[in-house]
């Protein structure tokens, strides 16, 4: 149960990471989706920032 719990734990963190790259490193190519690919990576943060919540950490 132990390992099932870390395994989705760290699925749930690399996935709003792996977006959150794929969009910086998009931004110099894209200039034209700036503001759509900088609100992707802010969604994917607070994302981030939520999941911390269960963990103890603070969001703020």
């Amino acid at each position: 149960m132990q390992e099932e719990f870390i395994n989705i734990s760290s699925h749930e963190l690399r996935t709003p990471t792996k977006a959150i790259l794929a969009y910086s490193n998009l931004l110099g190519e894209h200039p034209e989706k700036r503001e759509e690919m900088i609100q992707a990576m802010k969604r994917n943060a607070l994302r981030l920032q939520r999941l911390g919540g269960p963990f103890g950490c603070d969001p703020n």
